[in-house]
């Protein structure tokens, strides 16, 4: 687990303001007074003070500040490697986690060593970190606690018979459903990245062939089907909108070389992708 950025904001302004967007790391969101609305994985979040939220990779989020005083802070972390770091939550953690800031009564029912954890992250933050001897890594301990504690939590919860209705979930939920919309937004928003069956299964936790057929179940594809069409989908825009060379549409597409996307387009329309531009160029 290593830090890629962090920051403490203070806002003051009567005017609403919007913040978020889509990053390559995993995000720690502490949003400690005002008011807020999150949009996240299709969901929208009405957020009260001190709630803290878990951005995954690669999935976009947008939050609104809606009071005219607002204080929160964000920790981007990048992620280890699958199974090297057993204490970084899990993608079932973090939907059910951040179903929880919702919850009127979460933050009376936290554990005292939760809230310290908090403002101990919190205090690190307000002050100069960079000028610390060993700032970045007393804040990374302090994450470490952080996530473990949050394990520690929601074991309990687990529990709890009425889960289901706190979290507000439909008759018939299983956290494989979230999983896989998740899996799904990832491979929209990052299909021109060298992703990987392997990379799914590490990130959902799932065997490979267990995230196949639940994908297939619920999405009609397998994952690197679903990937192909996304890319094969941006190459035909790309073809038919744009001057952009053949080299380049490859590259866009998430094709590692020309020659490969040559032969995936051929074998998905059965024309070259000149050939396609020619016969299906819209005016520019």
């Amino acid at each position: 687990m290593q830090l890629r950025t962090f920051k403490y904001v203070e806002h003051n302004s009567s005017l609403e303001y919007k913040t978020g967007g889509i990053h390559p790391s995993f995000e720690i969101l502490y949003l400690a007074t005002g008011r807020y609305q999150m949009n996240w994985l299709g969901e929208k979040y009405d957020i009260k003070p001190n709630s803290l939220f878990f951005i995954t990779p690669n999935t976009p989020h947008d939050v609104t500040i809606l009071s005219n005083k607002a204080t929160y802070w964000y920790i981007e972390l990048n992620e280890p490697p699958a199974n090297a770091d057993s204490v970084f939550p899990t993608l079932e953690t973090i939907l059910v986690w951040n179903r929880l800031q919702c919850e009127s009564d979460l933050a009376s029912q936290m554990p005292e060593v939760m809230n310290h954890t908090v403002e101990g992250i919190h205090r690190l933050l307000q002050n100069r970190l960079h000028e610390m001897v060993c700032g970045e890594e007393l804040l990374l301990l302090e994450i470490r606690k952080l996530f473990l504690i949050v394990h520690e939590i929601l074991h309990g919860y687990k529990k709890d018979p009425g889960l289901q209705k706190k979290l507000k979930l439909p008759l018939g939920y299983t956290p494989t459903q979230d999983i896989i919309k998740t899996l799904i937004i990832i491979l929209e928003t990052s299909y021109k990245e060298n992703i990987t069956l392997r990379q799914l299964s590490d990130f959902s936790h799932f065997q490979s062939t267990y995230l196949i057929q639940k994908f297939k179940e619920y999405h009609g594809f397998t994952p690197i089907e679903y990937l192909h069409k996304l890319r094969m989908k941006a190459a035909v825009n790309y073809l038919s909108t744009t001057d952009m060379k053949i080299k380049q549409i490859a590259e866009e597409s998430g094709y590692a070389n020309i020659h490969h996307f040559s032969n995936a387009f051929k074998k998905n329309t059965g024309m070259s992708p000149s050939e396609w531009r020619k016969n299906h160029r819209s005016p520019l």
